[in-house]
């Protein structure tokens, strides 16, 4: 079941519903495209509350596409505006990194989209 999230509706990211994402703070513009690279802060929790990850305090700077953490929080991404602040639930299956294992338990993760650039070149700007 999805827990009861603050903000918007809740939207799905995926058909299953594995993956939703509720807007705190509305964005603005694009989303960025595939391969770009993304600049957030995040903190992942369990349903419980029990914080697993926090990096709200140091930006987090990755490319769409290429890294290593839940495949879910990457597709969550994907569909967040420049600025946008929200909520991100995660089934198992998509809690888990890109190894393809499933995770033991579903995440919450509160993202907050910094910025983002469509190339390497643009990569420098976020440094």
């Amino acid at each position: 079941n999805i827990p009861e999230m603050e903000g918007d509706i809740a939207m799905a990211i995926t058909p299953d519903q594995g993956v939703t994402k509720q807007t705190l703070v509305k964005g603005n513009g694009e989303t960025p495209p595939k391969g770009s690279f993304v600049c957030f802060t995040y903190k992942g929790s369990l349903i419980s509350g029990e914080v697993f990850d926090n990096h709200e305090d140091k930006p987090v700077k990755l490319q769409l596409g290429k890294w290593k953490g839940p495949i879910g929080l990457e597709l969550a991404v994907e569909q967040m505006q420049y600025g946008e602040k929200a909520e991100i639930f995660l089934e198992p299956k998509y809690a888990a990194a890109n190894s393809g294992e499933e995770a033991e338990a579903q995440a919450l993760y509160v993202v907050h989209l910094l910025d983002f650039y469509s190339s390497d070149l643009d990569k420098t700007k976020m440094e």
